[in-house]
């Protein structure tokens, strides 16, 4: 029942404390509203700095249920929301597939890349698909604790890093070139009918093909 969103410190134990079977999560979030749209995703990490190590592994699952920072507990999202299952563990409160691993046996920086599937959650948030709840650290079959510093951190290196990687496609589409064309005695005409359908033509280059040149005239 106890909410620790402004904890400095955060945890994830499978075993808390030794033999009682108690389990430990965090749950931590960015805000990517900064990533342009129809931005690409190419590569991302998760950065935590680790004050108590563990001699086993935990795992990064993406969050199905926007809960609140300040009023989540193990049983509630929310106040008066309570999760699927106690500790976020529903498949409603989490996806399946671990999106990263850490493994953090001493203290110190540890960053950990996201993997295909990952990336695949973060272009989903970015693109509106789907809500961003962040991400869940846990492992019930880890009873070695993991301790790391939290967004309240009070040395800003400390607090829990998303670092993205991305890409703003060159979506312009390419113009139509057409034209027109009349013959009056020895004399060719050519009318310029060509289309941009997102923006503007800025220049032309006719080439006739038969050594006379070429002219840079809308309607040569």
């Amino acid at each position: 029942s106890n909410n620790s969103g402004s904890d400095v410190d955060l945890q994830a134990d499978g075993d808390d404390p030794p033999g009682s079977g108690n389990d430990l999560s965090s749950l931590v979030a960015w805000d990517l509203s900064a990533v342009p749209d129809g931005a690409v995703i190419e590569s991302a990490s998760i950065e935590i700095e680790v004050f108590n190590g563990s001699t086993g592994s935990y795992q990064f699952y993406e969050v199905k249920r926007d809960w609140n920072e300040s009023q989540a507990t193990w049983n509630e999202a929310a106040s008066g929301s309570g999760w699927s299952q106690p500790g976020a563990s529903h498949t409603d409160d989490r996806g399946t597939q671990a999106l990263a691993t850490i493994s953090a046996s001493s203290t110190g920086t540890y960053s950990v890349d996201l993997g295909a599937d990952g990336l695949s959650v973060l272009q989903a948030w970015v693109d509106g698909v789907r809500p961003n709840n962040g991400f869940i650290l846990a492992n019930d079959a880890t009873i070695d604790g993991l301790d790391f510093h939290s967004s309240e951190a009070s040395t800003a290196a400390y607090r829990p890093k998303l670092t993205l990687s991305y890409v703003i496609p060159d979506l312009n589409q390419a113009p139509t070139a057409g034209f027109t064309h009349g013959v009056s005695d020895l004399t060719a005409s050519f009318t310029d009918t060509s289309s941009d359908s997102d923006g503007t033509i800025a220049s032309w280059s006719w080439d006739f093909g038969d050594m006379s040149g070429v002219s840079t005239s809308q309607n040569p």
